[in-house]
């Protein structure tokens, strides 16, 4: 039996990584579940030309019904051509008002939306637009973002303000597949129906080399939501003494961090290569014996999957979010204890993770994986509801 897919990605692209691969990834498992199923594609317009130059060569292109839907001009003008929140939200009702068109005119099996992954921004989709509406992967807010005195306080209030907005959003789905734990549970608590599976699309790839066991890398913004400074303090302590860390990614934090390195007498220790490509840091990680992920708060770490898929287990902490990711690798990687000194958690997380075998590359976060997903998302059996 067919199915009419309605699915909106704000964000699409044949060959990119992150939300953009993920969306083009879905559309593909789409095209590849069934050789009769027609999918509307509900899009930001600035991808057009690459989505048509990606159907052309795709074998089943041609049950791709296109409806790119414009940023007004003026956001664009404002934030350029970053796919940011903003943008997003201005690009919302155009894309709700062409899926309302849409559902009047042709009867939808089910409309799937899967970027933006944020409960907090308001989703396309609304009840009745499909005989099945889907949500996710997503993610719900879980903390705050750290800071002490007022900080803290503004930070928790905006996390209480965002989770009463999400909870509110995901009454809009029959179904929500959330990035984590704490994701997953949120949604269940709130009444509707989801299944975990973290929006990480990377395939397996085996080593070219051998591995320096005495290497940690750790790749991501220097950002304050990323703390990579905890990595740095890390491998000062002594329980780490022998080992060195690659530090790939740039941001604003890099000059203190630098500086943070030398006075804890590590610089040695510590190589900041700044922002490589894709290709060198996928390299760097499969040579390295542990990834270092010391970040607060994720959906689900993309580069724990990356580096899973290479062979490289990865330490990430408690509460951030990156737990449920660890554990689907199933690959020896370590969530940190909980310690009142995030430092020393991270060390025993470190320790405990080079006690273990090291292990082999893995295809669990492959694209095979989604058509078989998505067959069990689109025929779970809709529950009564009471959302508006």
């Amino acid at each position: 039996m067919s199915d009419v897919v309605a699915l909106v990605s704000f964000t699409i692209h044949p060959t990119a990584g992150s939300e953009a691969g993920v969306g083009w990834s879905v559309l593909d498992a789409l095209l590849s579940r069934s050789a009769t199923d027609r999918v509307h594609l509900l899009f930001d317009a600035r991808d057009d030309a690459a989505v048509r130059s990606g159907l052309e060569r795709h074998p089943a292109g041609d049950r791709v019904v296109l409806h790119p839907v414009p940023v007004p001009g003026p956001v664009l003008h404002r934030y350029g051509d970053a796919r940011t929140r903003q943008s997003y939200l201005a690009w919302l009702p155009g894309a709700r008002r062409r899926l309302r068109r849409l559902a009047s005119s042709v009867r939808l099996d089910v409309a799937h939306q899967v970027t933006f992954a944020s409960a907090v921004l308001p989703p396309v989709l609304a009840p009745g637009v499909a005989k099945r509406v889907v949500w996710g992967p997503l993610s719900v807010p879980a903390s705050a973002s750290g800071g002490a005195g007022r900080v803290a306080a503004v930070g928790a209030a905006a996390v209480r303000i965002a989770e009463a907005v999400a909870a509110r959003n995901v009454r809009r789905a029959d179904l929500v597949i959330a990035n984590n734990d704490h994701s997953r549970a949120f949604v269940a608590r709130h009444g509707r129906p989801v299944v975990l599976e973290p929006n990480i699309v990377v395939e397996r790839r085996d080593r070219l080399g051998s591995v320096s066991a005495d290497a940690l890398v750790m790749a991501g913004h220097l950002v304050p939501r990323k703390r990579p400074w905890l990595a740095v303090r890390a491998i000062a302590d002594q329980r780490l003494a022998g080992l060195r860390l690659v530090v790939l990614g740039d941001g604003p934090l890099r000059a203190e961090l630098e500086r943070l390195a030398s006075d804890l007498g590590v610089a040695d220790r510590v190589e900041f290569r700044g922002a490589v490509s894709r290709e060198v840091a996928l390299a760097t990680m499969s040579s390295s014996r542990l990834l270092v992920h010391p970040s607060a708060r994720e959906g689900s770490p993309w580069v724990v999957g990356e580096a899973a898929a290479g062979g490289l287990p990865a330490v990430v902490m408690p509460g951030s979010g990156g737990e449920a990711t660890v554990r689907l690798c199933d690959n020896g990687g370590v969530v940190a204890p909980v310690r009142p000194d995030v430092v020393d958690a991270l060390v025993e997380g470190i320790v405990e993770a080079l006690a273990r075998p090291m292990p082999e590359p893995t295809d669990r976060w492959s694209a095979g994986r989604l058509p078989g997903l998505l067959d069990a998302w689109y025929q779970l059996p809709a529950v009564p509801s009471d959302r508006d």
